[in-house]
């Protein structure tokens, strides 16, 4: 049986939320605000990248470990653009692809 060892301290500029259940088998990590802007006077350029990074060490003698993962979260895009979301944990890549005007909820596996 694996755990999430030492929980990191994280330095970043995002507003995140990190909390490991009691028998520390399973997480949750909110973010307030994980956004990027396109045109206008935050970001005029025509493409934008938006970055989060993070590393939680297991615990337990294990040689293979089968982690659940699923995302969920809110997608506005207008009309013309188009948007992409790419989860990478452990070298198991998803994506999810938006086209032009989403303005929904989404969740991902």
């Amino acid at each position: 049986m694996f755990t999430f060892g030492q929980i990191p301290t994280y330095e970043s500029d995002e507003s995140i939320v990190l909390n490991v259940s009691d028998d520390k088998r399973a997480l949750t990590l909110l973010f307030s605000d994980l956004q990027t802007t396109v045109g206008g006077s935050k970001s005029p350029a025509p493409v934008s990248t938006r970055i989060f990074s993070l590393v939680l060490p297991l615990e337990g003698k294990v040689n293979r470990v089968e982690i659940e993962f699923f995302v969920a979260g809110y997608i506005f895009a207008p009309v013309g653009a188009t948007a992409s979301i790419v989860f990478s944990i452990n070298g198991q890549n998803t994506v999810a692809d938006f086209s032009g005007e989403s303005d929904k909820e989404f969740y991902k596996t």
